[in-house]
């Protein structure tokens, strides 16, 4: 899987393309605190949409900033992995 990250080049953005990243360092470690800050945009955004309907930056997300969308990815790649989990226990609860 690869992710698009937004990179400046005269002016316009330019998607590039990572395959998967690792890292030896505690997960922790690596947070900065613009990851924390998008990390809760995102989960005030989506408690919002929940309630309203409203989205942040609009339906369109190609129009969405690059780090934004990233995040928005990573966040509901976990979200399903986490769903996944939870329904292979219930499954083997059920015998």
């Amino acid at each position: 899987m690869s992710r698009a990250f937004g990179t400046q080049v005269r002016s316009q953005k330019v998607p590039v393309f990572l395959q998967e990243l690792g890292t030896n360092e505690c997960p922790v470690s690596i947070i900065t605190p613009e990851s924390r800050r998008l990390v809760e945009i995102i989960v005030d955004a989506e408690r919002v949409r929940e309630h309203s309907g409203a989205v942040l930056f609009g339906q369109d997300s190609s129009q969405w900033d690059p780090r934004f969308f990233d995040a928005m990815q990573v966040i509901a790649e976990e979200q399903m992995r986490i769903q996944a989990e939870d329904e292979k226990v219930r499954q083997l609860e059920q015998g």
